[in-house]
């Protein structure tokens, strides 16, 4: 089992505030914040729109799917 990355983490580490992400994604801060907080996981399609936007490489995309339960 790999250990998952926690988006939220990724964000601060990278000095993004939601605005800032979301942005960049082209998607609302609540969307960002619902994945965040695990209210709601995004779709593969989107999980992997999100590590291109915090520059993830392809194994640490599959662990930031993996904060969800591997995506929908």
């Amino acid at each position: 089992m790999i250990a998952p990355l926690d988006p939220a983490a990724l964000r601060k580490e990278l000095g993004l505030s939601l605005a800032d992400l979301a942005a960049r994604l082209g998607l609302s801060k609540s969307t960002i914040y619902g994945w965040e907080t695990r209210r709601r996981a995004p779709s593969i399609a989107d999980g992997h729109k999100l590590a291109v936007g915090l520059g993830l490489s392809k194994d640490d995309t599959a662990r930031l799917l993996a904060w969800w339960g591997g995506g929908k």
